[in-house]
């Protein structure tokens, strides 16, 4: 009974149709090589598919070792996994074959052991060629590899986006409190210094030693107070370059002319009368007394300052060495960080105010320290002005300082 109406869910079945010639008939069409061994892995048979899978005739198989099909790189796999198929599993696996046309072909082989009437008489599987399979699958590999990385560029440039929108709001708060706060300040120091020049011109030859100590104690910090407000004004402020031609040497006696130089500290300035440059003075001589500044204060039990100037590949270097204390590694790195300081006095914006500068120029700022032996400061500047212009030239300088800001 339960033959029968097994035989009835099977369409095709029937008392027309034995039960062999229907198998034989499933076997020889089926979509997929079958095959079937004896016990000791030689080929009982091979249907329709297999002979199109590997070009080679049914008599090529029948009576022949598994093995005389397999490649010798998945020659291993092949036999451990036929023995275990001996020893009663069932395997599913993935490995080579040799066909006719000296060839390979990846399938994938599922294996069983061929049990009749209780007893193992061999083994049968299924081989299915899955080349097309695996190049999809490299290709949804591919797809999924390219969409992840577009992903990721995708979220990188929104959050760069971010970052440039949250930059462009704190320039335009720094530019604001900087100009509120250089309006504010100012005006007292305006009336304190007037106040201090009055008293002295009243006081006159009748002022004590202690009165004029603490008078010109008062005068020198409105001049501290007055910089710290120029930094931050010249901090937040566009760049706008007057280009005039001018000599090294001319802009570094100038700068060295508004640095008040300590008896214990010789400076050799080096520098030439060649070649004749355009820049800026102003800012370029504010940024060599910034730089001329530290190395001054980097020698507190005096040394020396060498400045030299040469022409590379069409750039003017102007390069300063001190004999001072030296930076560390972790102050290299903060040194062009605004508001970053290891003085007593100041706000850290000097350097970073400097950097515009010459960044301004088309050139760049480097230096090399050692600690305990000296700092050098190299300034890099074109000798032909390399100029993107105006506000251009503001903002990137701006949001580079930003970011080194953040990442500090």
């Amino acid at each position: 009974m339960r033959a029968n109406a097994n035989e009835e869910r099977i369409g095709f079945l029937s008392k027309d149709v034995p039960r062999a010639k229907a198998f034989e008939y499933l076997f020889e069409n089926a979509s997929d090589a079958i095959y079937v061994l004896d016990t000791r892995g030689n080929f009982l048979t091979v249907n329709r598919k297999a002979e199109e899978l590997t070009g080679f005739k049914r008599e090529d198989f029948v009576g022949k070792p598994f093995r005389k099909i397999i490649p010798l790189k998945s020659l291993p796999k092949a036999i451990g996994g036929f023995l275990s198929v001996v020893r009663g599993k069932s395997i599913r696996l993935e490995l080579e074959l040799k066909t006719a046309a000296k060839k390979t072909v990846l399938v994938e082989v599922t294996s069983a052991p061929l049990i009749i009437n209780g007893k193992m008489v061999g083994t049968h599987g299924i081989v299915r060629d899955i080349a097309e399979r695996k190049q999809m699958e490299k290709k949804l590999e591919e797809y999924s590899q390219q969409l992840e990385e577009l992903v990721e560029k995708r979220t990188r440039q929104w959050r760069e986006a971010q970052e440039q929108l949250l930059k462009s709001e704190r320039l335009a708060a720094i530019g604001e409190i900087a100009a509120m706060v250089g309006h504010d300040l100012r005006n007292p120091l305006t009336g304190i210094a007037g106040a201090i020049y009055y008293l002295k011109t009243k006081l006159g030859s009748n002022m004590d030693k202690k009165t004029t100590e603490i008078l010109n104690l008062i005068e020198e910090n409105i001049e501290h107070s007055n910089s710290i407000i120029t930094d931050l004004l010249e901090y937040s402020i566009e760049i706008r370059l007057g280009l005039v031609e001018t000599t090294p040497k001319s802009i570094l006696e100038e700068a060295l002319s508004l640095v008040k130089i300590p008896q214990n500290i010789q400076v050799l300035d080096l520098t030439k009368g060649e070649p004749k440059i355009k820049v800026d003075i102003d800012k370029m001589k504010r940024a060599f007394v910034n730089i001329i500044k530290n190395a001054i204060d980097a020698m507190p039990e005096g040394g020396t300052l060498t400045i030299i100037s040469k022409e590379s590949n069409g750039n003017l270097e102007i390069v300063f060495t001190d004999t001072g204390v030296g930076m560390a590694k972790d102050v290299m790195e903060k040194i062009w960080t605004p508001l970053f300081t290891t003085k007593a006095r100041g706000m850290g914006l000097g350097l970073s105010i400097c950097k515009r500068f010459v960044e301004a120029h088309g050139g760049n700022i480097s230096l090399e320290s050692t600690v305990g032996k000296g700092t050098t400061f190299t300034v890099t500047v074109p000798i032909q002005p390399r100029l993107e212009g105006g506000e251009k030239i503001w903002v990137n300088m701006q949001e580079s300082l930003l970011s080194k800001t953040t990442k500090a």
